[in-house]
């Protein structure tokens, strides 16, 4: 079993070394640092620590790192986790043992969730397609996901991507992981802007859903 850990970093150097560190402690797995156009350190210390690091020019955002991790990644179950600590590496086993149970992309499901928007989302992807934390980046997918759906061709959101993997019949499962809630202000905040982001991502994820409701019901059969 090969495992390829991507890591999306923006200006992470505080915490990107310990990260990779307790990965390789974890796990034997190939380690992949998407540098999302960092002004600090987090090149140099990735670099150092051993990991296949990819820097962009230009900050393209989490999911499209993500995506390009993808694409070079060599594991048969690929882990995406935040580069500042917010998830356990540790945990990484949970998410695997879920794997092998059967489940084809296994979500790391926070059980506190900080933004209204993001408990408003979870009520209704938990009665939609079982997952109760849709945001989360601490991830498992079994590389034959991407040779069946095309991640780049999904240009919205993680959550569409989930819809679209049910819809091909593989199989998704959620695992409750412990969160880091951390005392440092969140890189993407807690501002207006950010919940009403969320809330028309669950829009979109609910026009979808029902659009797509026959696919997904026999999926499930």
């Amino acid at each position: 079993m090969k495992i390829s850990v991507i890591i999306p970093a923006l200006n992470e150097e505080e915490t990107i070394g310990e990260v990779i560190t307790r990965v390789k402690k974890t796990c034997a797995a190939e380690i992949i640092v998407i540098d999302d156009g960092s002004t600090d350190n987090t090149f140099k210390i990735a670099k150092e620590k051993g990991a296949l690091v990819i820097k962009n020019s230009m900050c393209i955002g989490p999911s499209a790192a993500v995506r390009k991790g993808i694409a070079v990644a060599h594991g048969s179950f690929i882990i995406t986790i935040d580069a500042d600590l917010d998830h356990f590496p540790e945990e990484i086993p949970k998410l695997l043992a879920v794997a092998d149970k059967g489940a084809d992309i296994v979500i790391g499901e926070r059980q506190y969730l900080p933004r209204s928007s993001e408990r408003i989302l979870s009520w209704f992807t938990a009665r939609a397609i079982g997952i109760t934390d849709p945001l989360s980046g601490f991830r498992l997918y079994k590389a034959k996901v991407f040779t069946n759906v095309d991640f780049e061709r999904v240009e919205t959101h993680e959550m569409i991507f989930l819809l679209k993997s049910l819809m091909h019949g593989f199989k998704i499962a959620g695992v409750s992981v412990n969160y880091n809630l951390k005392q440092r202000k969140s890189r993407i905040g807690y501002s207006f802007r950010v919940d009403l982001r969320i809330l028309l991502s669950g829009l979109l994820f609910l026009v979808c859903y029902f659009s797509c409701l026959p696919h997904v019901i026999r999926s499930k059969r």
